[in-house]
This record gives structure tokens, C-alpha cells and sequence, in this order.
């Protein structure tokens, strides 16, 4: 099993975890598939504003 499926299961195995998805983001990153880890990481920041009706912080904004 490679690290990437390995990542991929902690992220599979726990789905309410954001550290497991923003680790799996980095290995992405690092390991030639930048735009899926920043894909990841957008989601992961856009569902911590889910809530709110507008926000002027900028990791929104950029996700």
C-alpha cells in the first residue's frame, strides 16, 4: 500500500476528521498532484464557514 492509499484510508476510515484530509492535502502537494491537495484544502476550509452568511476572512476567500 502506498502512502498516498494509506492517507486516502485514514480519510475514508474518518470521515469527520480534518486533519487526516489536510494531511492527505500536503502529501498531495508535495507528490505531483497539486491541484487535488488544493482542492482538498479549499473544502476543508469552506466547510468551517458553512454556516455563516458572508465572512470577510480571508482562507474563505481564497478557498
Amino acid at each position: 500500500m502506498t502512502d498516498r492509499e494509506r492517507l486516502l484510508a485514514a480519510v475514508l476510515d474518518s470521515p469527520a476528521d480534518d486533519t487526516a484530509r489536510l494531511v492527505l492535502s500536503d502529501h498531495l502537494q508535495d507528490h505531483d498532484e497539486p491541484a487535488l491537495g488544493r482542492f482538498i484544502r479549499a473544502g476543508v476550509i469552506a466547510a468551517r464557514f458553512r454556516d455563516l452568511d458572508g465572512t470577510p476572512d480571508p482562507d474563505y476567500s481564497a478557498a
